[in-house]
């Protein structure tokens, strides 16, 4: 009597019993996602080793770091489930927070003044800017040198301008730097122009902040997304340069906000409000504008969300059997937000605008970089086993005989450099349709072509310029633009800066080593965004869309620069902070509120939000 009877198995300390309490305690779907999430984690970590000793052929990886990597970080991503879900989390600093992140022109205006202020050192240490020889080309071409084909560097006769670099762009510098001249002088204007993208991303950071906790993301992850942008010299560093990427940035952060909305709005099937619409069309327009390849990410998500809002209207009543005409109207508006920058860069610009003008168009081979490198190096280590009619096919865009000595694993820019002018739409199918038969007998030789491509994906690469004054292109006249700044000099303040964050704080420290890096950025962040929203809501993927296609583009670029992994550092605490905007099944209703509409009961709104 009052025997304590044991059963076998109940206290077992075997793996396979730990592992079950695991799974109970944290959900077997938390469990596999954060698996995935070490297991790719620590593949980043240890990549760049494993691949230099499967080249070197210097034996096997050793494993065990490599286990207890993914073992730590799979931890983590379970830590950070649980914190993202607590309600303390969730509730800590709410009252500030709701006090501060107020979507009001006051406290926006105020939470600028704060980032300016926290960025204020790091601007004065890199006066007067910084520019890179893709703005010196265009400011060449805007005061009337030669113009040149920045690949080829051969000269184009007749032309005024060439479109390898966004027009927009250099119509938007040019001025600036004639602003500059006519007080002067030309370093002035650039500086101008610096400050206000400066001042412009403050304030979309700013508004950023507000708009999170107003889409339910809690109040500390709203501190922590200011601390971020206001703390991180990253980003006083790089706006204080001269580039399509940059200048680009305040306008797709604004798109990225709006678009999360859109995705809200065609949940609720809440109508699209003209303002709205407008607003999403310019943004959409000037993303394509300022850097050509925001047009293949925001059109083609805008495309994906028209899919749903239409796959929505199908399955609400119809009236009369036929859709009804606020379901139209979301349709229309969703269409036009994309339809018209595709009219206006595929049509209107190239076939119109500029033949009239004279600006030459960049050519296809800025788009088909890594194609090219991956054909350059089959040709390389087998171009004796090709048939006739693959090096027919290659021949015809690229010199097949020279494409050995121009190939470089490490940039794509030799042999893309070398891509015939004179190529015909047809040769240029021709070249694709071989490169995706040869993919598949020398898939190996793919993967090994691009290696700068492994900055994006494996850790230790540093995310972020290397700042001078200005340089590039000298032989064609650079030097005569600022005088008074020799090319490829630092200012003192430059020097001390990119001493103290690149060599101290990066190379120096093992929180710096992952806090500066492109990989953490581009893939770390991302993949735990979307492992959080699927295991708490799968429309949250939906609303980061954006970010994979910016990942997919990563893989069309013809060099390994930090620059093109931007869109991920300037997005990191938006794209964390996803998976709330889905936490509740009506915490927004942005569609409606715009429209004047509140379809659900007070009661039902104040539980939601």
């Amino acid at each position: 009597m009052g025997q304590r009877v044991h059963r076998r198995g109940a206290h077992s300390r075997t793996p396979l019993a730990g592992a079950s309490s695991i799974r109970g305690v944290f959900g077997g779907k938390d469990v596999a996602f954060a698996l995935v999430f070490g297991l790719v984690a620590s593949l980043s970590l240890f990549g760049k080793g494993i691949l230099e000793q499967v080249q070197e052929e210097t034996g096997a990886f050793d494993v065990i770091p490599l286990l207890a990597a993914m073992v730590g970080l799979a931890a983590l991503c379970l830590l950070l489930f649980k914190l993202f879900d607590s309600d303390r989390f969730g509730r800590a600093a709410s009252r500030l927070g709701d006090r501060v992140f107020v979507a009001r022109p006051a406290n926006v205006a105020a939470l600028t003044v704060v980032i300016l202020l926290a960025w204020l050192p790091v601007v004065a240490l890199m006066y007067p800017f910084h520019i890179g020889p893709d703005t010196i080309a265009q400011l060449l071409w805007w005061e009337g040198y030669p113009v040149f084909d920045p690949s080829s560097r051969e000269f184009i006769p007749g032309a005024t301008m060439s479109d390898h670099h966004p027009v927009f762009d250099t119509v938007i510098y040019g001025a600036f730097y004639d602003a500059g001249k006519a007080l002067g002088n030309p370093a002035w204007g650039m500086t101008a122009l610096c400050w206000l993208q400066t001042i412009a991303m403050a304030a979309v950071f700013a508004y950023g902040c507000c708009w999170m906790r107003k889409r339910g993301v809690p109040a500390a992850l709203c501190f922590l997304a200011l601390a971020f942008w206001s703390l991180n010299p990253t980003f006083p560093m790089l706006l204080e340069e001269v580039v399509k990427d940059i200048t680009s940035m305040p306008f797709f952060v604004l798109w990225f906000f709006g678009f999360v909305d859109l995705v809200l709005i065609v949940r609720d099937r809440a109508p699209v409000s003209l303002p709205r619409a407008l607003l999403m069309g310019a943004l959409t327009l000037l993303c394509s504008l300022t850097r050509k390849t925001l047009l293949y990410i925001t059109v083609p998500s805008l495309a994906i969300v028209f899919v749903y809002a239409l796959v929505k209207a199908k399955k609400k009543p119809k009236e009369g059997g036929k859709m009804a005409p606020a379901a139209r109207s979301v349709l229309v508006r969703i269409a036009a937000m994309g339809g018209v920058s595709v009219l206006v860069m595929m049509v209107v610009l190239p076939k119109i605008v500029f033949p009239a003008l004279g600006i030459i168009s960049g050519g296809v081979q800025e788009t088909i970089a890594v194609p090219i490198q991956q054909i350059s190096r089959v040709v390389t280590v087998a171009g004796d086993d090709l048939s006739s009619d693959d090096r027919e096919a290659i021949s015809a865009v690229l010199p097949y005989e020279e494409l050995p000595s121009l190939y470089d694993p490490a940039i794509a820019d030799p042999v893309k450099d070398s891509w015939n002018r004179d190529a015909t739409t047809g040769d240029a199918v021709r070249f694709l349709a071989t490169w995706a038969e040869l993919g598949f007998k020398y898939p190996g030789e793919y993967l090994k072509a691009a290696q700068y491509l492994y900055d994006y994906l494996f850790v230790g690469s540093y995310g972020n310029d290397i700042p001078v004054v200005w340089w590039g292109w000298e032989d064609r006249g650079g030097a005569d633009l600022f005088p008074g700044y020799a090319g490829s000099v630092r200012t003192d303040g430059q020097e001390v800066l990119d001493h103290a964050v690149r060599e101290v704080a990066w190379q120096g420290s093992l929180f710096g080593k992952y806090f500066f890096d492109i990989a953490v950025y581009a893939l770390w962040a991302p993949l735990f965004s979307l492992l959080y929203c699927l295991r708490r809501n799968p429309l949250g993927a939906a609303m980061l869309l954006p970010v994979a296609l910016s990942f997919a583009i990563l893989f069309l670029v013809p060099a390994s620069q930090p620059r093109y992994a931007f869109n991920f550092v300037f997005l990191c605490p938006a794209i964390l902070g996803i998976g709330f905007a889905v936490k509740c099944g009506v915490e927004s209703r942005v569609g409606f509120r715009e429209a004047g509409l509140d379809p659900l009961p007070e009661s039902a709104s104040r539980k939601a939000n």
